[in-house]
């Protein structure tokens, strides 16, 4: 479980994140705060795993605050109605970074990267008890979990992608950017642009094509060689 506070001036702003958090197993919101300073006070007798914070506030700017927080090893996501401050966010090492009014959808796709951060360093505060290498996708208007193991490969048609898993086909209206931003990169690799395949599904390697789960997928010019790397083949 990833112990959060979020830190934001309006109260409306906080509502929403709060109750984004209660939906999200592995997260659970310590306190919320208005004032800045009040939860650099905090911060020093907790535990804080992740800060979801405004950028624009009075007396202590987010970007301030988040350098003050880094050094304790908090995780930061900022949440902001001014997309001009993303760069210089990225710049400090932050996770992500949302702009209001925040979907819930963004909000999970930030939430799972923070997931599988925590999940690579077992740096999380306690154990969700729950499987790792999940990710939520929304089709239609439901929102999925998926097992990553489950996932065969993902192909990009038009404005969707087409996820295969073990139980049948997904379709999702997203980029496939978006898609991979989600996946965790040791188990994926794109071979195409069009196509990416979870590596312990490949059976066989040809030269302009690969095999998983009996399904041909071809392998794009500019990926085979990225490819080879990642299944350590260095042969001709």
């Amino acid at each position: 479980m990833m112990n959060c506070i979020v830190v934001d001036d309006e109260p409306a702003a906080i509502e929403v994140l709060a109750s984004y958090i209660e939906q999200t197993s592995y997260l659970h919101l310590l306190k919320s705060f208005r004032d800045p300073l009040q939860a650099l006070d905090f911060s020093r007798d907790q535990q804080i795993d992740v800060a979801f914070l405004d950028i624009d506030m009075p007396g202590l700017t987010g970007l301030q605050l988040a350098n003050l927080l880094a050094a304790s090893g908090v995780k930061i996501v900022f949440c902001s109605a001014y997309p001009e401050f993303a760069v210089q966010s990225y710049e400090q090492g932050a996770v992500d970074y949302l702009l209001k009014p925040v979907p819930f959808e963004r909000f999970l796709k930030a939430a799972e990267r923070l997931h599988r951060r925590f999940e690579a360093t077992g740096a999380a505060s306690t154990s969700t008890g729950k499987t790792p290498g999940h990710v939520f996708v929304k089709s239609g208007s439901v929102i999925h979990q998926i097992d990553v193991n489950d996932l065969r490969y993902m192909k990009k048609d038009g404005h969707y992608v087409t996820l295969v898993t073990g139980k049948g086909l997904l379709l999702s209206r997203m980029t496939m950017e978006e898609l991979l931003t989600t996946l965790p990169d040791e188990k994926f690799q794109r071979v195409h642009k069009s196509f990416v395949v979870a590596l312990d599904r490949i059976a066989a390697v040809h030269r302009h094509h690969l095999i998983v789960d009996g399904e041909e997928i071809p392998i794009g010019g500019n990926y085979r060689k990225e490819l080879l790397n990642r299944i350590h083949y260095s042969g001709s």
